[in-house]
Parts: C-alpha cells; sequence; structure tokens
C-alpha cells in the first residue's frame, strides 16, 4: 500500500486527502514522511504512517478527509473534545 521510510516503520497507516495542491505540500511533508500524490489542481493524498490514529490527525496541521482507513476519523474526533474540553466548552450531549 505505502513505501516511504517513515511509513513501514510506524504501526498505524492511512491515506489522507489533503485540501491543498501536492506542489503546496512537498514542503511540509518530505517523502521519508509519506507518499504524496496529486489528485487535481486543488488536492492530494498523503499516505503516512503514525504511533496513534489521534497523532496522526494531530500532525497534519490541514484540512484533510478520511478515506482510508475509517478508523483514522477516530482521531480527529477525540482531537475535537480534547480542544473542546481544554477551552471550557461542553457542546450539548456528551461525547464522553
Amino acid at each position: 500500500m505505502l513505501s516511504g521510510v517513515g511509513v513501514r516503520a510506524l504501526p498505524y497507516r492511512a491515506k489522507v486527502r489533503l485540501h491543498a495542491p501536492a506542489e503546496a505540500m512537498a514542503d511540509k511533508f518530505p517523502p521519508s514522511t509519506g507518499v504524496l500524490e496529486a489528485v487535481d489542481a486543488e488536492n492530494c493524498v498523503l499516505g503516512f504512517g503514525g504511533a496513534s490514529y489521534p497523532n496522526m490527525a494531530g500532525f497534519l496541521g490541514i484540512g484533510f478527509t478520511v478515506p482510508d482507513p475509517p478508523d483514522l476519523a477516530e482521531g480527529p474526533r477525540e482531537l475535537s473534545w480534547r480542544f473542546h474540553t481544554a477551552a471550557g466548552y461542553r457542546p450539548a450531549g456528551s461525547w464522553e
């Protein structure tokens, strides 16, 4: 699936669609991070690895969607809960 050096050494792997052109992301995500592929003029896909899905989601620092694996979507949910809690915000309904 993925072949970057940084990908093979880590237990969790994913592909995410970044909401930015590949050319703009090349410096942020060098080949040692994973595999970056252009999709169109405004999006690219990054295949990369991490220690956990929440860690991977927090690492990106840019808008993204999660086509593979669906479990990675739990990372942004967990981070969202943590940031909302840290800011003292509790929306109606509990995320706990």
